[in-house]
């Protein structure tokens, strides 16, 4: 049920951006993202007949629990993707170079599409570390470790393979783009510790329960970020901007470890 939540939730909002942007450009983009969830919601809550009931046997679930869970899962997103625009943001206003703007996403696009191989990968087994997480903490050990083995051998591959083939990658977004920074390889470095640690264990704390712990450390990465970025961009453009955000994953991914193994030793302990 979650998966096929999921697909179709992400299918609609999909054909729901397209039918909109199309009629209304940039501003039916931004409906589409905010109604398609609420639409889904409704549509879920119907025909999985959610509503309240007034014999309904009592449980020990508790909506405030809920509604905190979900606020903190929504900051926590909202926060990891402001990490991926903050920088973007410093280049257009401290350069003040169109071309550089263009330069740098375009750089990044490739690296950072091999991020979602993580988030797949782990959220196929999100219930079930959901299920395991009071009561077999051996078992997502075990988990994430088989992970590691897996996906070490994943990220040595992209590294390589960006430091390699950068050059004749450009070649698919035109003669005005090059690779004379070598962007790609740096993002590259950067998404090797994204697929390492910060995306698995921010999916992992989130199975067990630990949301909140995954706000916290998306704040104090964007503040990072915006702190690095600023003084790296005035001193070395958009090549130190692609390295401040590599370091971000890097150390953002430490802070996710560093987490996980305190749930390691205490799994019954709650985050308020």
């Amino acid at each position: 049920l979650y998966a096929k939540i999921t697909i179709v939730k992400n299918i609609f909002m999909v054909l729901l951006a397209l039918a909109l942007t199309y009629n209304f450009k940039g501003i039916g983009y931004a409906i589409s993202l905010v109604i398609a969830p609420l639409i889904i919601a409704l549509y879920y809550i119907h025909t999985l007949n959610l509503y309240p009931k007034k014999n309904h046997t009592k449980t020990n679930f508790q909506i405030k629990e809920f509604i905190n869970y979900g606020l903190y899962m929504s900051a926590g997103g909202l926060l990891s993707e402001l990490l991926f625009s903050i920088d973007i943001l410093l280049i257009s206003n401290l350069l003040n170079d169109e071309k550089m703007v263009a330069q740098y996403r375009a750089s990044s696009i490739i690296p950072f599409s091999f991020l979602f191989l993580s988030v797949a990968f782990i959220r196929t087994n999100f219930v079930k570390l959901s299920n395991k997480s009071l009561t077999d903490t051996n078992y997502i050990k075990n988990y994430y470790f088989n992970y590691l083995k897996i996906f070490s051998a994943l990220s040595l591959f992209i590294v390589v393979f960006f430091y390699f083939f950068s050059d004749y990658l450009f070649i698919l977004f035109g003669k005005e783009y090059t690779n004379d920074y070598n962007l790609m390889f740096i993002f590259s470095i950067g998404v090797a510790g994204a697929l390492l640690f910060r995306n698995p264990l921010a999916n992992i704390l989130s199975a067990v329960g630990w949301p909140k712990i995954n706000a916290l450390i998306s704040l104090v990465s964007l503040i990072l970020n915006l702190i690095l970025s600023y003084f790296f961009i005035l001193k070395k453009g958009i090549i130190g901007a692609a390295i401040a955000t590599s370091i971000l994953f890097w150390v953002s991914g430490i802070f996710s470890l560093t987490a996980f193994t305190w749930y390691l030793k205490n799994p019954k302990k709650t985050v308020d």
